[in-house]
């Protein structure tokens, strides 16, 4: 399983541990019109989301199953174990990336694992070098890293 870890965060503003050092940066929907406008946040949101259905869909993938749901907010629909349809998919990535309620999303052969302070975890067994080269088109950050969500890999 080829595993990354795909973000906004300039890697080069880490220090030695990866932690990220610039405190400016805004790092949830919650920050919208504090930190970031409306406008900005959507733009980093749809280069996420399209990153995500674009490892997915090259996997020949009909969609991915619910796992590990919290939903202590009641803003989701969704059950334990649910399968989410490839139509239904960016729906789903951007509740999680404003925080409505958390899960992994996977498959035998992809994942996609959304975290805090808007970390997206990546695996897919198929050799995603086209999607890598799309993600930083769209100026997001694509590290070779284990999701902490499921160290012990798909």
């Amino acid at each position: 399983m080829n595993e990354y870890r795909i973000t906004k965060y300039n890697p080069e503003k880490r220090n030695e541990q990866g932690h990220y050092l610039d405190r400016e940066e805004w790092t949830e929907f919650s920050d919208v019109g504090k930190s970031v406008t409306l406008k900005e946040y959507e733009l980093v949101e749809a280069a996420y989301i399209s990153s995500a259905l674009d490892f997915v869909s090259n996997s020949e993938l009909s969609g991915l199953s619910i796992k590990s749901l919290e939903n202590d907010q009641n803003k989701c629909s969704y059950k334990e174990g649910d399968f989410i349809p490839l139509k239904d998919l960016d729906g789903v990535v951007r509740s999680l990336l404003r925080g409505e309620f958390w899960c992994m999303l996977e498959s035998d052969s992809v994942f996609v694992h959304i975290g805090y302070d808007y970390y997206m975890y990546i695996g897919a067994k198929n050799a995603p070098s086209n999607e890598i080269a799309r993600a930083k088109e769209r100026g997001l950050y694509v590290e070779e890293f284990a999701s902490p969500y499921h160290p012990q890999g798909c």
